[in-house]
C-alpha cells in the first residue's frame, strides 16, 4: 500500500538527494580579495539572470498545482534551479569558499529535482507526494545556507577591513534571502 512505502522512507528529502562530485568543479587556488569578490559578483550575477522576474514562493507554486491545476510556475521553478545547478558547476570557485559552493549546488539541485517532481503530479502523485513532503527540508537548508553566506561576508569585510562595503555587500544579496 501507499502507507508502507511511504513509511520506507524515513526522510522523503533523501530519494531527492544526489551527492555533488567534486571533481566536476572549477576549484581555483587563488583565494585573494580579488578572486573571492569575483565569485560573488558572479554569484549575484547568476542569480539575477536565472531568476528574472518569476517571484514565486513554494506556497504559490502548490496553490498553483494543486487549487488552479497550473503546472507552470513549478515547471518554472525546476527550470530555474537546472540552470543555477549547471551555472554553479561551471562557475569557478576559489578553494577557501569550496564548501559553501558545494552547498550551493546541492541546494539548486534538490530544488530541481523536488520542483520537477511537483511540475509532473499528474503523471506520478507519489513522487509529487514525497516532494512536497521534502520542501520543509529545503527551507532548512536555505536557512543554513544564508547564515553561512552571512558568516563568510562578514569574515571577509573583518579580514579585509572593508566595513564600509558591509552595507553594499549585504543591500546586493537581501534579495536573494528568500529564493535560495
Amino acid at each position: 500500500s501507499i502507507q508502507e512505502t511511504l513509511k520506507s522512507f524515513p526522510d522523503p528529502f533523501s530519494i531527492f538527494y544526489q551527492p555533488i562530485d567534486k571533481n566536476n568543479l572549477i576549484i581555483i587556488n587563488d583565494n585573494s580579495l580579488n578572486a573571492q569578490m569575483e565569485y560573488y559578483e558572479d554569484y549575484q550575477g547568476i542569480i539575477k539572470s536565472a531568476f528574472g522576474n518569476f517571484k514565486k514562493d513554494s506556497v504559490e507554486i502548490l496553490n498553483d498545482v494543486f487549487k488552479n491545476n497550473d503546472f507552470s510556475s513549478a515547471q518554472k521553478a525546476s527550470e530555474i534551479y537546472k540552470i543555477l545547478t549547471d551555472d554553479f558547476i561551471k562557475l569557478a570557485v576559489p578553494s577557501s569558499l569550496l564548501e559553501f559552493h558545494k552547498k550551493i549546488i546541492q541546494h539548486y539541485q534538490n530544488s530541481f529535482m523536488i520542483y520537477q517532481a511537483v511540475s509532473q503530479y499528474s503523471y506520478d502523485p507519489l513522487k509529487t507526494y514525497l516532494a512536497v513532503k521534502a520542501i520543509p527540508k529545503l527551507y532548512d537548508e536555505a536557512k543554513e545556507i544564508q547564515n553561512l553566506f552571512k558568516k563568510i561576508l562578514e569574515e571577509r569585510i573583518k579580514d579585509f577591513n572593508l566595513l564600509k562595503e558591509k552595507k553594499i555587500f549585504f543591500g546586493k544579496f537581501s534579495r536573494f534571502s528568500s529564493i535560495f
